[in-house]
């Protein structure tokens, strides 16, 4: 009876320390109780990845291992980011291919890479997310967080932009730009492009290196010198980029803002004029409008067209010869109709014996 007492009480220790190390390794795993259970699939991912610093438009990548701790086949499909330069990639047949879905089986594991560019403001954080859609029930979707701390400059320009302000027409501008690496390790200019050669022309002077100095203060290596210049051919704003390619860098060009504004050879200020009508008023309210030979030439003005309920005149002698003065007003006796509420007014300029047509628009309001 000892013997049969002393052998129920080892079996009873037994079980007991089998029920705890199954209850043990499901409180801090569940793997291998789901697999030995035949539970379903369950999903293992990395909450987030994260890279203290990036270089802007680099390209950055790391390998993310995903494991399935179920007991059933774990099926990964709809892989998608809230980038389209991030995603999931994996080695098939010696090449590297986007990964559209999974199989993996319980207990295995699949190692991924996972690769973005780092596109972003320099000196800021960044943050993309790759989502999964999985059969594991208790995580239907998983998300991948890809995070860049901080943002390195990379090539830029000092200045960083060019603006040649108001131009003449025909007038010709250049500008001076240093391109600077922030790199520890400087790179080589391969070509400076224009991306609109018939306005913006560009020309490298320049490739050797030396220290930038912003304020006193290292602030990269500087790795060549660009000339920039537009010449005023057509009046309006002007805009393009000064890109910077680099030599053995697959990645796109970084690109310098060029903007520059064409003055016509006569102007008017304001582009656009609002009457406003208070309909127990009988007196007219007037503005001046001013017209303007941009290049200081004395100019004369006439009207060719006054839109109904408007009154126009030339004010004569205000101002310097290169300047004349239209009063503008809403007609009190005429009333122009809700369609008709934006009306041109139109006048002709002479400069040096050429003629300019001007055409004002002119809105009427109800008070």
């Amino acid at each position: 009876m000892r013997f049969h007492g002393l052998l129920l009480w080892i079996s009873a220790i037994i079980v007991g320390a089998f029920v705890l190390g199954v209850l043990a390794a499901k409180t801090v795993s569940g793997s291998w109780t789901a697999r030995w259970l035949g539970g379903p699939p369950r999903i293992s991912l990395p909450a987030e990845l994260s890279w203290e610093e990036a270089e802007v438009w680099s390209k950055v990548a790391a390998p993310v291992t995903i494991r399935n701790d179920g007991g059933q086949d774990l099926l990964i499909d709809n892989i998608r980011s809230t980038c389209g330069c991030s995603g999931l990639e994996r080695e098939h047949d010696g090449r590297v291919e986007p990964v559209q879905s999974l199989r993996i089986r319980p207990g295995e594991e699949v190692g991924c890479m996972v690769r973005f560019e780092a596109r972003g403001v320099p000196e800021q954080a960044i943050r993309h997310r790759v989502m999964l859609r999985t059969n594991d029930p208790n995580q239907p979707e998983v998300g991948l967080m890809l995070v860049v701390h901080r943002l390195t400059g990379g090539v830029s320009g000092v200045p960083s932009s060019i603006s040649f302000g108001e131009v003449r027409l025909g007038q010709e501008e250049f500008e001076f730009v240093d391109i600077v690496d922030g790199a520890p390790s400087p790179r080589r200019l391969a070509r400076v492009t224009s991306s609109d050669p018939s306005r913006f022309s560009v020309l490298l002077l320049a490739t050797d290196h030396r220290v930038c100095l912003i304020d006193g203060q290292p602030a990269g290596t500087v790795i060549g010198r660009v000339k920039v210049g537009f010449v005023g051919s057509q009046p309006g704003w002007h805009q393009g980029t000064i890109e910077v390619h680099l030599e053995g860098v697959d990645r796109p060009p970084s690109t310098i803002p060029v903007t520059v504004r064409v003055k016509r050879p006569v102007e008017v200020s304001p582009s656009l004029l609002v009457l406003k009508r208070h309909p127990a008023q009988e007196a007219e309210r007037s503005i001046a409008l001013t017209c303007s030979s941009t290049e200081d030439k004395p100019l004369s003005v006439s009207i060719t067209e006054t839109p109904p309920g408007v009154r126009a005149k030339v004010v004569p002698e205000i101002g310097p010869p290169s300047k004349c003065v239209v009063e503008v007003a809403w007609a009190s006796d005429t009333v122009p109709t809700k369609s008709a509420s934006l009306l041109v007014l139109r006048l002709r300029a002479e400069v040096d014996g050429t003629i300019h047509d001007l055409e004002v628009p002119v809105r009427i309001l109800e008070e």
